[in-house]
Parts: C-alpha cells; structure tokens; sequence
C-alpha cells in the first residue's frame, strides 16, 4: 500500500509537485531511442565557428549547381583531352569556349537515364558536341573534365582584379605553369584571372608592390576540397600583426622562407610550413626537437629555440 507524507507548507509542496511531474520527462528523455542525441564539443564548435573574410571570398568562387544549367552557359576548355568526354569534339584546342545548346533524355550503356547536353564550340559554331552527363538530381555539382565554368572566371575577376592583398604562399608560377620561387606575406596587387586547368581553376596574375615584379600563383575553385583556395592564398590584412614579438630580421627571413638561428618554432612553421617529421628527446639540462622535412631540410631545437640548422 503507497503512503505519502505530509506536506508542511505551500512552497515546499509546488516543488515537490513539480518534482514528481518532471522525474518521468526526465526519464524518457535518457532512456529509449527516443533520447536526446548527444552533441559533441567539436560540432558545437563548427556550430558556433564564423568564416573568415577570407572563406567568405573563397565561397564566393563556388560552381554554379548543376540543377541551375541553363543554354547559353559558357565553359573554358583547359586541355584538348576533353575530347575523350564527348562526342562530335574532333579538333577541340585548349583555350576554346564551349556553350551548352540545349538538353535531352538519353539512356547510357546499362539502360540507367541520362542527361543528353549539346553544346559548341565558339571557334567552330557549325559542330555540335555532345556530353553525356547524370540526370538532374543525382548530384548537386557537376564537373565535365577539363572544363572550367566561365561563371567563376568572371566572378574571380569582378571580386580580385585591381585589388591589394597579402599573399600566403611562397609557391608562384610563370604564364606556362613552370614553378618560380617567390616571397611571401607581402602585399600583391591582383592584375588578372585566367582559366588555367582541371585541378587549378585559375591562374592569378600579381604584382609584387614592394619592387613590381611580377608572376601569377594558382587558386583553386570552391567545390569539393579545393588544395589552394583563396583564404589559403591571401590574407585581407597584413600577417605581420600576428607576430608582433617577431623581429624586423627575421620576418624578412620569413618573407623568403629562410630560417635564423634563435627562431622560436611558430615563426620556423611560418617560413618552412609544417615539418615531415619530429622526433623529441630530453635529458636533464633540455628538452630537444629534430625537424625534418620533405625535401631533406632538418632542424634543431633545444627548448623551443632553434640552435642548429
């Protein structure tokens, strides 16, 4: 048989009413699949994570989706190998302009429906050529190889060219592709955009304002997981205010991607990037780091201070 005590005052009597009403919410809400999913502290960080000028650049250069293709869309072709994705393409060059015609229902080599899309060559309006492509719905974004949407070209233009910013990579290119070992963290001015390939949607042209040489480094459009992505490249602000205990003489090093003995290891992952490889040890006076990377480069560190190069 149940048996209640007796409740001595009003206020101590609502509590303990409500008690008795949460005790079973309580309960469904830790028992059964109908519990509330545990929320990890990674997801509550992407959660509350704000892009940066940079990404919002960045996601700026993103592909039209597939679903929005319309006639009249426009694509650079990057390398004649594109033939080998479509029919009707014999003598297509790199550096053409393809433009979709129009679409149809087509069936692939297994029965499944396809997406039919014809298109021309600018250089060669009389041929039509087709691709073969998935039907509407099956994927967000759509990549023909070797093509690059003009749409993103001349986004890229319309945000950069003209522009001022910080370059993050030491890594530059000559107008054929061949690699130029450059500065970095300076000031650049953006003078041009150019499709360039598969991998690199673009070439950028800059200029170097400290002594107006100039080159062009690689960026890469923002769909899949783009390696050279704009926030990856440039810097709206100056990097030099992230290193304010760093000296004039060695973020000239920096700039050059050369290191100075005394370097602490921050400003050494600035001027080297991340090392292939650390190896630590201690003993009773120290504790010491070997860094070694890629392209044989090995470093040393006794407590945090480089001492050996």
């Amino acid at each position: 048989m149940l048996k209640f005590m007796p409740i001595k005052c009003c206020r101590h009597a609502g509590f303990a009413f409500l008690g008795l009403l949460i005790m079973p919410v309580m309960q469904s809400c830790f028992t059964g699949i109908e519990s509330t999913p545990e929320i990890t502290y990674k997801e509550v960080m992407k959660q509350n994570a704000v892009a940066s000028r940079e990404q919002e650049m960045a996601e700026s250069f993103t592909p039209e989706k597939y679903a929005g293709w319309k006639p009249g869309k426009r694509f650079f072709v990057t390398d004649q190998k594109v033939a080998w994705a479509l029919r009707g393409a014999a003598g297509i060059q790199r550096g053409d302009t393809l433009e979709i015609l129009g679409f149809s229902e087509g069936i692939d080599i297994t029965g499944a429906p396809t997406r039919e899309i014809a298109m021309r060559n600018l250089r060669m309006p009389s041929d039509t050529i087709v691709c073969v492509a998935p039907e509407v719905g099956k994927t967000e974004y759509y990549r023909i190889p070797f093509l690059i949407e003009e749409s993103v070209i001349d986004t890229m233009r319309r945000a950069l060219v003209g522009n001022t910013y910080y370059l993050k990579s030491a890594l530059w290119y000559s107008d054929d592709g061949n690699t130029v070992r450059g500065r970095k963290f300076i000031p650049v001015k953006i003078t041009g955009v150019m499709p360039f390939s598969d991998d690199y949607a673009a070439m950028v042209s800059i200029v170097d304002e400290s002594n107006g040489a100039t080159s062009g480094v690689l960026m890469s459009q923002n769909v899949g997981s783009p390696t050279r992505s704009f926030d990856t490249l440039f810097s709206i602000t100056d990097p030099r205010r992230n290193y304010p205990e760093t000296t004039d003489a060695n973020w000239e090093a920096i700039r050059n991607s050369r290191v100075n003995d005394g370097m602490t290891r921050r400003e050494v992952t600035a001027a080297l990037g991340v090392p292939a490889s650390i190896d630590r040890g201690v003993n009773q006076s120290a504790a010491y780091e070997r860094w070694t990377y890629s392209d044989g480069i090995s470093l040393l560190f006794v407590d945090g201070i480089l001492t050996k190069r």
